[in-house]
């Protein structure tokens, strides 16, 4: 080390702790910085560090674990200054360390809205499409970013905080460091002398996600999430006692009376496509009141067809809402049952139900269906074929894979050959971040929601296409369309992982089958994507029961609700009171009280409560 500086351990053990507390909290200002809005205050950003200090504290001593054991070395090599180098050597790697897990942190951020978790290091499996999926990230930007913070403490540490010996002390003064280091170690390892140790839920403490995620220290966060990794699946929530959680949701679930509305004439056997749009938020669909010619094809459609007003998503991504329609599963918090080899083969699957009543199903979408299991699970799902990328030629391609159009054309000659009823489920892509397709620019600006608003217009382009090609087969007659999202975005408002806006997506049923009644009218009736499956089944008289975490929504006695889940909270959207529950806060962060009654809200946090520890239970039967 350039400076020539010997010092006491226990002096110099305290300059770093000093040392590492300021630089977690540079890195908290930081992101507040980069992700609070323009009305953060002094006081938010000292109520985030006092909440954060307890992690930082534990954060600090898993560091100082190898400088106190090379400390302890030293004592016994008086002579050799190795300990010391090796220390110093630590240091600074456990800076660059630190400082580059935040960075991924801070791109991350603005696209999961979490930092590192466990269901990153799974899409991590897949190396490419995890890149793929954050190649809007900044990586020029975060790496100056990553350097500039970096080098500034990395030249702090080497000029004002290491030594290149420790100063001789007597026998006492290091017996007495020794013992007093190795108890404050034991307490601030496990944040503090508390009975149960530190855990994210207690740093938690904002309604604000931001605030929460400021406060969560990122070493700490991703060093957890890594011993954790493979533990996730035993994740369980008591909110009752098990037999209460079910009588709340056997009362919720039970209809009075099992009747069902026609969608199509009853000795009708209809073919069935369900269309999933990529990352469509009904905030961006003109159909939803926001704004004109923004989506004119579907919005033509959904004059022609039957549109509910109230439609979510069951979680964030592809594989949970994929889930979510083909078995009515709902999103787990924290776990990913697509992932989960000898749990979704348990599972019921719409396409294994109509494989059984005579629908040849195949699966349509222009990605890698490698990824995150699909494959997997659609075949375990009784599909007979799964048609990716990989299968049929394309005239050009994104990151993620085929533009659309090349996707519809291929379903379009495939139905033709198919034998009636078929069941074709089409996925797109085209409209994944980084939304890197080359369209045509209906809004100008090279920025991320123009880019998606972009992609977007050009898949609702692509939709109708596909409408005027297919209304030109053998096969359009007799078809019924489900028309919906795999889940919703952030985009175009910057909506937060909890609010209920964040998951509000379109859901159509357009076709030539669908009695006259139904057209051009609007559900207000409250669903998501798990009640697609056990509606579907009703209309063809097939049995559901299998389907318990979703409803028929064309029997009028059915519940009148809407779950979604995220990381580690869910939303319970009823018309009379909609509310966002975080976990590990334990309270309500977001409510939107249609009727103004406090009971109301309490039921809906009862009820969500019970609904999700029951569904838990489930998963853990497998």
């Amino acid at each position: 080390m350039k400076n020539s500086r010997s010092g006491s351990a226990f002096a110099y053990f305290l300059r770093l702790f000093f040392f590492w507390t300021a630089l977690f909290l540079v890195q908290r200002i930081l992101f507040i910085l980069v992700y609070g809005s323009s009305s953060v205050t002094l006081t938010d950003y000292l109520e985030s560090s006092i909440h954060a200090l307890p992690m930082d504290i534990s954060m600090y001593f898993y560091l100082m674990i190898i400088p106190f054991l090379l400390y302890l070395v030293s004592l016994f090599v008086k002579e050799s200054e190795i300990p010391v180098k090796v220390t110093g050597i630590y240091m600074i790697v456990m800076i660059l360390l630190s400082n580059f897990i935040f960075t991924i942190d801070l791109g991350l951020f603005a696209f999961w809205e979490v930092k590192i978790n466990h269901k990153i290091f799974f899409y991590l499996s897949n190396p490419r499409e995890a890149i793929v999926s954050t190649l809007s990230v900044p990586y020029a930007r975060l790496l100056l970013f990553f350097i500039l913070l970096s080098g500034s403490f990395i030249v702090i540490y080497r000029y004002l905080i290491c030594i290149n010996q420790y100063k001789t002390n007597s026998l006492i003064s290091r017996i007495f460091f020794i013992l007093a280091f190795a108890g404050l170690s034991i307490a601030g390892l496990r944040g503090g002398i508390q009975d149960i140790p530190l855990g994210k839920h207690q740093i938690y403490y904002s309604e604000r996600p931001v605030f929460n995620q400021a406060a969560l220290n990122s070493s700490w966060n991703c060093m957890d999430e890594l011993v954790s990794v493979g533990q996730y699946e035993n994740i369980s929530y008591n909110f009752f006692p098990d037999h209460e959680a079910s009588a709340i949701f056997n009362t919720l679930m039970t209809v009075p009376k099992d009747t069902t509305e026609r969608l199509f004439r009853k000795t009708l056997k209809p073919n069935l496509v369900i269309i999933l749009l990529e990352s469509w938020s009904a905030e961006g669909t003109g159909a939803y009141g926001y704004g004109r010619n923004l989506t004119p094809e579907f919005d033509s459609l959904a004059s022609g067809g039957l549109l509910f007003n109230h439609f979510y998503a069951s979680g964030t991504r592809t594989d949970q809402g994929l889930v979510s329609i083909l078995s009515s599963y709902p999103a787990q918090p924290r776990n990913i049952i697509i992932r989960e080899f000898g749990k979704f083969e348990h599972i019921p699957a719409l396409s294994k139900d109509l494989n059984h009543s005579g629908y040849q199903c195949d699966y349509f979408c222009g990605s890698n269906s490698d990824f995150a299991n699909t494959k997997a699970y659609l075949y375990s799902a009784g599909f007979r074929s799964v048609t990716d990328i990989r299968n049929f030629s394309i005239k050009r391609r994104t990151y993620w894979g085929a533009y659309d159009s090349d996707v519809f054309d291929y379903q379009v000659k495939a139905a033709s050959t198919s034998t009636s009823p078929f069941f074709h489920m089409i996925a797109t892509i085209t409209n994944h971040e980084p939304f890197d397709a080359k369209v045509p620019r209906t809004f100008e600006g090279d920025d991320l929601v123009s880019c998606y608003r972009n992609t977007m217009a050009y898949t609702d382009k692509v939709l109708g296409d596909y409408f005027r090609k297919a209304r030109s087969t053998g096969w359009y007659k007799n078809t019924l369309f489900f028309i919906t999202a795999d889940h919703a975005h952030p985009m175009p408002f910057g909506r937060t992982l909890s609010d209920p806006r964040r998951y509000h997506i379109p859901f159509l049923i357009y076709g030539e089958p669908l009695e006259e009644m139904w057209r051009g009218k609007q559900a207000e009736r409250y669903a998501s994507q798990t009640d697609i499956s056990p509606t579907i089944l009703a209309q063809l008289g097939l049995d559901y029961s299998a389907y318990c975490w979703g409803k028929n929504l064309f029997n009028p006695f059915a519940p009148d609700f809407a779950y979604f889940a995220y990381d580690d909270g869910w939303g319970w959207l009823t018309p009379a009171q909609q509310i966002t529950f975080d976990n590990r806060l334990g309270r309500v962060v977001a409510k939107a009280p249609l009727v103004s009654k406090d009971s109301m809200e309490l039921d809906a946090i009862r009820n969500g409560k019970a609904y999700l520890q029951k569904y838990m239970i489930d998963y853990q039967k497998f």
